[in-house]
Protein backbone atom coordinates (compact mmCIF):
# COMPACT_ATOMS: atom_id res chain seq x y z
CA UNK A 1 0.00 0.00 0.00
CA UNK A 2 1.25 3.47 -0.92
CA UNK A 3 2.42 5.59 2.01
CA UNK A 4 0.40 8.77 2.60
CA UNK A 5 2.35 11.80 1.43
CA UNK A 6 2.16 13.62 4.74
CA UNK A 7 3.47 10.53 6.58
CA UNK A 8 6.60 10.65 4.43
CA UNK A 9 7.19 14.26 5.47
CA UNK A 10 6.41 13.58 9.14
CA UNK A 11 9.06 10.85 9.13
CA UNK A 12 11.49 13.18 7.40
CA UNK A 13 11.17 16.13 9.76
CA UNK A 14 10.35 14.61 13.17
CA UNK A 15 13.78 14.32 14.80
CA UNK A 16 13.54 11.64 17.47
CA UNK A 17 17.07 12.33 18.68
CA UNK A 18 16.08 15.92 19.44
CA UNK A 19 12.98 14.65 21.23
CA UNK A 20 15.07 12.21 23.29
CA UNK A 21 17.52 14.93 24.31
CA UNK A 22 14.68 17.14 25.48
CA UNK A 23 13.11 14.38 27.52
CA UNK A 24 16.48 13.89 29.21
CA UNK A 25 16.54 17.60 30.00
CA UNK A 26 12.97 18.14 31.20
CA UNK A 27 12.09 15.65 33.92
CA UNK A 28 8.45 16.59 34.39
CA UNK A 29 7.74 16.23 30.67
CA UNK A 30 9.56 12.90 30.60
CA UNK A 31 7.59 11.61 33.59
CA UNK A 32 4.29 12.17 31.78
CA UNK A 33 5.40 11.54 28.20
CA UNK A 34 7.95 8.70 28.00
CA UNK A 35 9.52 8.30 24.58
CA UNK A 36 8.13 4.84 24.01
CA UNK A 37 4.58 6.14 24.42
CA UNK A 38 5.19 9.05 22.08
CA UNK A 39 6.54 6.74 19.38
CA UNK A 40 3.42 4.56 19.45
CA UNK A 41 1.61 7.24 17.46
CA UNK A 42 4.03 6.91 14.55
CA UNK A 43 1.82 4.28 12.91
CA UNK A 44 -1.57 5.81 13.76
CA UNK A 45 -3.49 7.80 11.15
CA UNK A 46 -4.25 10.50 10.33
CA UNK A 47 -1.33 12.46 11.86
CA UNK A 48 1.25 9.70 12.42
CA UNK A 49 2.72 11.57 15.36
CA UNK A 50 1.91 12.28 18.98
CA UNK A 51 0.70 15.81 19.69
CA UNK A 52 3.69 16.47 21.97
CA UNK A 53 6.13 14.15 20.20
CA UNK A 54 5.84 16.30 17.09
CA UNK A 55 6.74 19.45 19.01
CA UNK A 56 9.59 17.80 20.90
CA UNK A 57 11.10 16.63 17.63
CA UNK A 58 10.57 19.68 15.41
CA UNK A 59 10.32 22.89 17.43
CA UNK A 60 13.53 24.87 17.79
CA UNK A 61 12.48 27.25 20.59
CA UNK A 62 13.81 25.87 23.88
CA UNK A 63 12.10 28.47 26.05
CA UNK A 64 8.65 26.98 25.56
CA UNK A 65 9.72 23.55 26.82
CA UNK A 66 11.17 25.19 29.94
CA UNK A 67 7.81 26.91 30.48
CA UNK A 68 5.83 23.72 29.82
CA UNK A 69 8.00 21.73 32.20
CA UNK A 70 7.28 24.27 34.96
CA UNK A 71 3.56 24.17 34.15
CA UNK A 72 3.60 20.42 34.56
CA UNK A 73 5.60 20.58 37.78
CA UNK A 74 3.10 22.92 39.45
CA UNK A 75 0.09 21.02 38.07
CA UNK A 76 1.38 17.60 39.12
CA UNK A 77 1.78 18.84 42.69
CA UNK A 78 -1.88 19.87 42.96
CA UNK A 79 -4.33 17.51 44.69
CA UNK A 80 -6.23 15.20 42.39
CA UNK A 81 -3.57 14.86 39.69
CA UNK A 82 -3.60 11.05 40.09
CA UNK A 83 -0.47 10.22 38.12
CA UNK A 84 -1.52 11.89 34.91
CA UNK A 85 -5.19 11.06 34.84
CA UNK A 86 -5.83 14.44 33.23
CA UNK A 87 -3.33 13.91 30.40
CA UNK A 88 -5.23 13.26 27.14
CA UNK A 89 -4.36 9.98 25.51
CA UNK A 90 -4.42 9.19 21.83
CA UNK A 91 -2.67 10.84 18.93
CA UNK A 92 -5.09 13.60 17.95
CA UNK A 93 -3.05 16.70 17.13
CA UNK A 94 -5.52 19.14 18.70
CA UNK A 95 -5.33 17.48 22.12
CA UNK A 96 -2.23 19.60 22.63
CA UNK A 97 -4.01 22.95 22.98
CA UNK A 98 -6.75 21.68 25.25
CA UNK A 99 -4.26 20.07 27.61
CA UNK A 100 -1.92 23.07 27.77
CA UNK A 101 -4.90 25.36 28.42
CA UNK A 102 -6.01 23.21 31.37
CA UNK A 103 -2.51 23.45 32.83
CA UNK A 104 -2.37 27.21 32.28
CA UNK A 105 -5.74 27.62 33.98
CA UNK A 106 -4.77 25.49 36.97
CA UNK A 107 -1.51 27.42 37.42
CA UNK A 108 -3.40 30.71 37.05
CA UNK A 109 -5.60 29.91 40.03
CA UNK A 110 -3.02 28.06 42.14
CA UNK A 111 0.11 30.10 41.52
CA UNK A 112 -0.97 33.47 40.13
CA UNK A 113 -4.02 33.97 42.39
CA UNK A 114 -2.70 31.81 45.24
CA UNK A 115 -5.95 29.86 45.67
CA UNK A 116 -6.38 26.28 46.79
CA UNK A 117 -6.78 24.42 43.50
CA UNK A 118 -7.38 20.76 42.80
CA UNK A 119 -8.07 18.53 39.83
CA UNK A 120 -11.40 16.76 39.62
CA UNK A 121 -11.83 13.16 38.50
CA UNK A 122 -15.31 13.76 37.14
CA UNK A 123 -17.34 16.84 36.38
CA UNK A 124 -15.63 20.20 35.78
CA UNK A 125 -11.85 20.12 35.26
CA UNK A 126 -10.80 22.09 38.32
CA UNK A 127 -12.14 22.99 41.77
CA UNK A 128 -10.98 26.21 43.42
CA UNK A 129 -11.54 27.38 46.98
CA UNK A 130 -12.20 31.10 47.26
CA UNK A 131 -12.56 31.99 50.95
CA UNK A 132 -15.48 29.86 52.07
CA UNK A 133 -16.83 29.21 48.57
CA UNK A 134 -16.09 26.43 46.11
CA UNK A 135 -15.75 27.45 42.46
CA UNK A 136 -15.95 24.86 39.67
CA UNK A 137 -13.88 25.69 36.60
CA UNK A 138 -14.29 24.18 33.14
CA UNK A 139 -11.72 24.77 30.38
CA UNK A 140 -12.15 24.66 26.63
CA UNK A 141 -10.32 25.76 23.49
CA UNK A 142 -12.20 26.88 20.38
CA UNK A 143 -10.80 24.43 17.82
CA UNK A 144 -13.11 23.70 14.86
CA UNK A 145 -10.89 23.54 11.71
CA UNK A 146 -8.22 25.79 13.25
CA UNK A 147 -6.35 22.83 14.77
CA UNK A 148 -5.96 20.98 11.46
CA UNK A 149 -4.93 24.26 9.86
CA UNK A 150 -2.13 24.53 12.43
CA UNK A 151 -0.86 21.01 11.67
CA UNK A 152 -0.81 21.76 7.95
CA UNK A 153 0.98 25.05 8.55
CA UNK A 154 3.63 23.44 10.73
CA UNK A 155 4.37 20.69 8.22
CA UNK A 156 4.54 23.18 5.35
CA UNK A 157 6.96 25.36 7.33
CA UNK A 158 9.22 22.32 7.66
CA UNK A 159 9.08 21.75 3.91
CA UNK A 160 9.71 25.43 3.10
CA UNK A 161 9.00 28.46 5.31
CA UNK A 162 8.09 30.50 2.22
CA UNK A 163 4.78 28.61 1.97
CA UNK A 164 1.95 30.63 3.49
CA UNK A 165 -1.22 28.90 4.71
CA UNK A 166 -4.25 30.81 5.91
CA UNK A 167 -7.98 31.35 5.70
CA UNK A 168 -9.91 34.56 5.27
CA UNK A 169 -11.11 35.59 8.75
CA UNK A 170 -14.78 35.89 9.70
CA UNK A 171 -15.89 33.80 6.71
CA UNK A 172 -17.07 30.18 6.65
CA UNK A 173 -13.91 28.10 7.11
CA UNK A 174 -13.99 24.34 6.90
CA UNK A 175 -11.48 21.53 6.51
CA UNK A 176 -12.32 17.81 6.33
CA UNK A 177 -13.12 15.98 9.56
CA UNK A 178 -12.87 12.48 11.01
CA UNK A 179 -12.18 9.75 8.44
CA UNK A 180 -11.66 12.28 5.62
CA UNK A 181 -8.68 13.97 7.28
CA UNK A 182 -6.06 11.38 6.26
CA UNK A 183 -7.01 11.37 2.58
CA UNK A 184 -7.15 15.16 2.52
CA UNK A 185 -3.68 15.50 4.05
CA UNK A 186 -2.15 12.96 1.71
CA UNK A 187 -3.68 14.66 -1.34
CA UNK A 188 -2.58 18.08 -0.09
CA UNK A 189 1.07 17.13 0.34
CA UNK A 190 1.35 14.74 -2.62
CA UNK A 191 2.65 17.35 -5.13
CA UNK A 192 5.60 18.20 -2.88
CA UNK A 193 6.99 14.67 -3.19
CA UNK A 194 7.96 15.68 -6.71
CA UNK A 195 11.27 17.42 -6.10
CA UNK A 196 10.79 19.78 -9.04
CA UNK A 197 7.30 20.97 -8.04
CA UNK A 198 8.07 23.52 -5.34
CA UNK A 199 11.24 24.95 -6.97
CA UNK A 200 9.22 25.58 -10.13
CA UNK A 201 6.57 27.43 -8.10
CA UNK A 202 9.22 29.47 -6.29
CA UNK A 203 10.71 30.38 -9.67
CA UNK A 204 7.26 31.38 -10.89
CA UNK A 205 6.92 33.67 -7.86
CA UNK A 206 9.96 35.62 -9.05
CA UNK A 207 7.77 37.02 -11.81
CA UNK A 208 4.23 36.88 -10.43
CA UNK A 209 2.71 37.08 -6.96
CA UNK A 210 0.92 35.48 -5.31
CA UNK A 211 1.38 31.98 -6.72
CA UNK A 212 -1.43 29.76 -5.52
CA UNK A 213 -0.60 26.20 -4.47
CA UNK A 214 -3.04 23.31 -4.95
CA UNK A 215 -5.69 22.61 -2.30
CA UNK A 216 -7.92 19.50 -2.44
CA UNK A 217 -11.56 20.23 -3.22
CA UNK A 218 -13.02 19.39 0.22
CA UNK A 219 -11.53 22.48 1.85
CA UNK A 220 -13.53 25.68 2.13
CA UNK A 221 -11.84 29.08 2.51
CA UNK A 222 -8.32 27.70 2.88
CA UNK A 223 -5.31 28.82 0.85
CA UNK A 224 -1.67 27.89 0.41
CA UNK A 225 0.47 30.21 -1.64
CA UNK A 226 3.83 31.89 -2.23
CA UNK A 227 4.03 35.68 -2.06
CA UNK A 228 6.81 37.86 -3.40
CA UNK A 229 6.22 41.58 -2.95
CA UNK A 230 9.13 42.31 -5.30
CA UNK A 231 7.68 40.35 -8.22
CA UNK A 232 7.04 42.63 -11.22
CA UNK A 233 3.54 41.24 -11.77
CA UNK A 234 1.22 41.53 -8.76
CA UNK A 235 -2.15 39.82 -9.14
CA UNK A 236 -4.37 42.11 -7.09
CA UNK A 237 -7.49 40.02 -7.61
CA UNK A 238 -5.78 37.01 -6.03
CA UNK A 239 -4.39 39.22 -3.26
CA UNK A 240 -7.88 40.51 -2.53
CA UNK A 241 -9.21 36.93 -2.39
CA UNK A 242 -6.64 35.60 0.07
CA UNK A 243 -6.65 38.75 2.22
CA UNK A 244 -10.43 39.28 2.29
CA UNK A 245 -12.46 39.31 5.49
CA UNK A 246 -16.03 38.76 6.54
CA UNK A 247 -18.16 40.34 9.25
CA UNK A 248 -16.37 40.45 12.64
CA UNK A 249 -19.61 41.08 14.54
CA UNK A 250 -21.20 37.96 13.06
CA UNK A 251 -18.08 35.93 13.85
CA UNK A 252 -18.13 37.04 17.50
CA UNK A 253 -21.82 36.25 17.80
CA UNK A 254 -21.42 32.75 16.34
CA UNK A 255 -18.15 31.94 18.14
CA UNK A 256 -19.49 32.89 21.58
CA UNK A 257 -22.66 30.86 21.06
CA UNK A 258 -20.70 27.82 19.88
CA UNK A 259 -18.18 27.97 22.72
CA UNK A 260 -20.94 28.20 25.32
CA UNK A 261 -23.21 25.63 23.68
CA UNK A 262 -20.34 23.15 23.55
CA UNK A 263 -20.20 23.11 27.35
CA UNK A 264 -23.84 23.76 28.25
CA UNK A 265 -24.49 20.09 28.99
CA UNK A 266 -20.92 18.92 29.64
CA UNK A 267 -19.26 17.54 32.75
CA UNK A 268 -22.28 17.96 34.99
CA UNK A 269 -21.88 21.74 35.04
CA UNK A 270 -25.61 22.19 35.51
CA UNK A 271 -25.22 20.62 38.98
CA UNK A 272 -21.98 22.41 39.92
CA UNK A 273 -22.48 26.00 41.07
CA UNK A 274 -21.00 28.52 41.13
CA UNK A 275 -18.96 27.77 38.03
CA UNK A 276 -16.78 29.53 35.50
CA UNK A 277 -16.12 28.57 31.89
CA UNK A 278 -12.62 29.49 30.66
CA UNK A 279 -12.53 29.70 26.84
CA UNK A 280 -9.28 30.12 24.89
CA UNK A 281 -9.50 31.42 21.32
CA UNK A 282 -5.76 31.23 20.62
CA UNK A 283 -6.19 29.11 17.46
CA UNK A 284 -6.65 31.15 14.33
CA UNK A 285 -6.39 34.91 14.10
CA UNK A 286 -10.14 35.54 13.91
CA UNK A 287 -10.80 36.22 17.60
CA UNK A 288 -7.86 38.58 18.02
CA UNK A 289 -8.80 40.54 14.91
CA UNK A 290 -12.50 40.66 15.77
CA UNK A 291 -11.84 41.87 19.29
CA UNK A 292 -9.62 44.67 17.98
CA UNK A 293 -12.35 45.77 15.57
CA UNK A 294 -15.55 45.29 17.57
CA UNK A 295 -16.69 45.16 21.19
CA UNK A 296 -17.61 41.74 22.51
CA UNK A 297 -21.38 41.26 22.84
CA UNK A 298 -22.87 40.16 26.14
CA UNK A 299 -23.02 36.35 26.01
CA UNK A 300 -26.13 34.33 26.79
CA UNK A 301 -25.10 31.91 29.53
CA UNK A 302 -28.41 30.12 30.00
CA UNK A 303 -29.08 28.27 33.25
CA UNK A 304 -25.93 26.13 33.28
CA UNK A 305 -23.15 28.70 33.45
CA UNK A 306 -22.56 31.32 36.13
CA UNK A 307 -19.70 33.09 34.44
CA UNK A 308 -17.39 32.99 31.44
CA UNK A 309 -13.90 34.19 30.59
CA UNK A 310 -12.87 34.64 26.95
CA UNK A 311 -9.27 35.17 25.94
CA UNK A 312 -6.62 34.40 23.34
CA UNK A 313 -3.83 33.20 25.60
CA UNK A 314 -0.69 31.95 23.90
CA UNK A 315 0.84 28.65 24.99
CA UNK A 316 3.85 30.47 26.45
CA UNK A 317 2.11 32.47 29.16
CA UNK A 318 -0.41 32.43 31.99
CA UNK A 319 -3.81 34.06 31.40
CA UNK A 320 -4.65 37.31 33.17
CA UNK A 321 -7.87 39.11 33.92
CA UNK A 322 -6.45 42.23 32.27
CA UNK A 323 -6.11 40.55 28.87
CA UNK A 324 -9.44 38.70 29.03
CA UNK A 325 -13.12 39.46 28.61
CA UNK A 326 -15.05 38.34 31.70
CA UNK A 327 -18.79 38.23 32.14
CA UNK A 328 -20.23 37.50 35.59
CA UNK A 329 -23.94 38.38 35.78
CA UNK A 330 -24.14 37.67 39.53
CA UNK A 331 -22.38 40.13 41.84
CA UNK A 332 -21.88 37.34 44.38
CA UNK A 333 -19.75 35.24 42.02
CA UNK A 334 -16.51 34.22 43.81
CA UNK A 335 -14.35 35.91 41.16
CA UNK A 336 -15.99 39.32 41.57
CA UNK A 337 -13.70 40.46 44.44
CA UNK A 338 -10.62 39.84 42.26
CA UNK A 339 -12.06 41.97 39.48
CA UNK A 340 -12.97 44.77 41.90
CA UNK A 341 -9.44 44.67 43.31
CA UNK A 342 -8.12 44.95 39.77
CA UNK A 343 -10.38 47.94 39.11
CA UNK A 344 -9.05 49.64 42.25
CA UNK A 345 -5.46 49.15 41.13
CA UNK A 346 -6.20 50.56 37.69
Amino acid sequence: MKEPAHLIFVKQYLNWERARERLDRYKNIAAIFPLVELQKCSDIAPFYCHYLGWRLGTWKNEEWFEFFDKLLGISMALPGWNNGGHVPGGCEFDNFWGFVWELQTAVFFADYLGLKTEWKKAGPDIQVSVDSKILFVECTTYRKSFALEEFIGELFRCIDPQIITEHAPFLQFSLPKDKDVGTFLSDLFEPYLNQSFLPSKIQEAQQQSPVMLPIPSKAQNFYAYLENLDAPNQDFELKQMVHSTGNPELFLEVALKEAIAGKASANNLSQRHPNLLMVNFLLGKDWQMARSLRSIPKPELGETLDGVLFCACGIDRIPTFQSSFIYLPDESHPIQPFLKKLDDIQ
